[in-house]
């Protein structure tokens, strides 16, 4: 079976793993939102470099530990993400 749209869990996850992906992105937002004015003051504008670097260290886990799964099955996904994790049992 393949995915017509780009979602990865089944019907009866969705809603679930929904709400952790918004909380964890709402939570990360606030985050932010209050380190910012701090980190701010502390290093004036070279705050932006901190997160920055962050950028730059997401974008490096993305492109060498994500694979891609466009145009595969969720049986293939599953293997595929066996292989590449090492800390999954299978």
């Amino acid at each position: 079976m393949f995915f017509s749209k780009s979602e990865l869990f089944g019907s009866e996850a969705r809603g679930k793993a929904t709400s952790v992906a918004v909380l964890v992105n709402w939570g990360s937002n606030t985050l932010v939102s209050f380190l910012f004015p701090i980190i701010n003051d502390a290093i004036g504008p070279y705050s932006f470099f901190i997160f920055g670097v962050f950028l730059i260290l997401f974008a490096l886990f993305m492109i060498f530990f994500v694979p891609e799964t466009k145009g595969r099955s969720s049986d293939q996904i599953a293997d595929l993400f066996k292989e590449r994790i090492f800390f999954i049992k299978g």
